[in-house]
């Protein structure tokens, strides 16, 4: 006997814990304040992480310089390197990577269009799939 799914009703699989589309799952936003307080327990913090780099678990202790250091210095620029593959993940980061830097340009410069070949940039049009 074979199964035919043509002349039977679908029910729409439901997800309970799934918001509806344009609804927000924190309508509040972030709770006021929190910038605040979190900076009030910043001395309290550091110095934990200064503890627990001498802490026996070498795990904890690296972690805990790895944060230090993040926040000290700023977190180490990851550079993108061509490889020769041609594959269009790696075309696609590097793409993603000058449009990046474009913005940060255009901004740094009082907000002007970014440009693409020369031709300013307001909106993307994603309702066309993109040429390869």
């Amino acid at each position: 006997m074979a199964l035919s799914l043509e002349n039977s009703e679908q029910t729409p699989i439901r997800y309970p814990n799934r918001w509806a589309p344009g609804q927000s799952g924190n309508p509040g936003g972030r709770p006021k304040g929190i910038e605040q307080l979190a900076r009030e327990h910043t001395p309290a913090a550091i110095e934990r992480l200064v503890l627990a780099l001498s802490d026996a678990d070498s795990r904890v202790a690296v972690t805990a310089a790895g944060m230090l250091l993040d926040r000290g210095w700023g977190k180490p620029k990851q550079e993108l390197s061509s490889v020769s593959d041609g594959s269009l993940t790696v075309m696609h980061l590097v793409a993603a990577r000058q449009a990046g830097e474009e913005l940060q340009r255009a901004y740094e410069k009082g907000g002007a269009a970014p440009t693409i070949e020369g031709e300013a940039v307001a909106t993307i049009d994603y309702s066309e799939p993109a040429s390869e």
